[in-house]
């Protein structure tokens, strides 16, 4: 199973990433790359969280292309000027997935004692932390303050050989030239334990309350515009999840169906005729927006001469445990800004 969050492709080298809490784009300078380009100082690429975000935990979620036993994580802030832009603490989680949920919390506070101090300014502070030897296959940092300026964050695991080596990262996707936008000609979803809840208006894929469960989204776009070319030069999905109710991650997968079904109907909620794409770690704190590569996908579509795609999302959390918290939780697929950019 190949893994994707915002700002990783397929065929991953280690890990993809996605940002809990959005960071400030105005001050952010390229903050797909900041995270990993070896630069510690605020004047190189960072990624900066304010007031909105950051007094309650903002930072990152990993996910890594196979269960990876972590040595080490180095996380490096700067406090550029007065402002309490430093975090007062920092804290590690690691996925345990055999329960589904996030685990313990390994909590460091600020490791200079001058977060607080309007005097104290430092171009790059790092905290670091020394994990457990377990087998994970996400980790989740987030970071406490009134600000938060982010400049590198570096992931070790320790090799068969005993020698550290340090985590290489997803390349971004880059969108070529200017694209067109192709939305979802039919849409709808339902409940896989019981297909007769099937609504073409239905965007849950979770728990929508205490008693229905609604976890699966079909939807199909039309190809038949690129059908006499044959191929395109990129297909990127942008699929909004929304986290609502009492999110402690839910694992999400993107299934294509094999052959074309379009439009959708109720059946394509429990259909075998997918494939797996992608599988994303949604958290409570998580982006909407993601971005996923599927040039691969739909040209294969389009040399096939078939003039649709069709894709579902499925909810694995909720799809294994059920409502384990007897309330609201999932995400919600967000039919008004699904849609898929087309490069000619």
């Amino acid at each position: 199973m190949s893994l994707l969050l915002y700002g990783g492709l397929l065929g991953a080298t280690d890990f993809s990433w996605s940002f809990l809490g959005e960071p400030n784009k105005i001050h952010s300078k390229n903050h797909r790359r900041a995270l990993f380009d070896k630069a510690t100082s605020y004047n190189t690429n960072r990624v900066i969280w304010d007031s909105k975000y950051a007094p309650k935990g903002c930072g990152v979620v990993f996910e890594f292309n196979k269960p990876m036993i972590i040595s080490r994580v180095e996380v490096f802030t700067a406090k550029p000027n007065t402002l309490l832009y430093a975090p007062l603490k920092t804290e590690f989680i690691l996925w345990d997935d055999a329960k589904s949920l996030w685990g313990d919390k390994a909590c460091i506070n600020d490791v200079t004692g001058k977060a607080n101090n309007t005097k104290f300014t430092s171009a790059s502070i790092k905290t670091k932390w020394d994990a457990p030897s377990k087998a994970t296959n996400a980790l989740k940092i987030l970071m406490y303050g009134t600000g938060i300026w982010l400049t590198e964050i570096n992931i070790y695991i320790k090799n068969a050989n005993g020698q550290e080596r340090l985590l290489q990262p997803n390349k971004p996707i880059s969108l070529l030239a200017k694209s067109e936008i192709v939305k979802p000609s039919s849409f709808g979803g339902g409940a896989s334990v019981d297909i007769r809840c099937w609504d073409p208006k239905s965007s849950w894929v979770g728990n929508p309350n205490v008693l229905n469960r609604k976890d699966r989204v079909v939807f199909h776009f039309d190809l038949s515009e690129y059908l006499q070319k044959g191929k395109v030069k990129q297909a990127i999905l942008v699929l909004p999840l929304q986290p609502f109710g009492a999110m402690k991650g839910n694992r999400l997968e993107l299934e294509c169906f094999k052959s074309e079904h379009a439009p959708v109907f109720k059946m394509d909620l429990i259909s075998n005729d997918v494939s797996p794409v992608n599988a994303m770690l949604i958290d409570a704190k998580s982006q909407v927006l993601h971005h996923l590569d599927i040039t691969k996908l739909v040209n294969d579509r389009l040399s096939r001469g078939e003039g649709t795609i069709a894709f579902r999302v499925r909810n694995m959390t909720i799809e294994k445990v059920g409502n384990r918290k007897n309330k609201a939780e999932g995400v919600i697929v967000d039919v008004k800004k699904l849609k898929l950019e087309i490069v000619k």
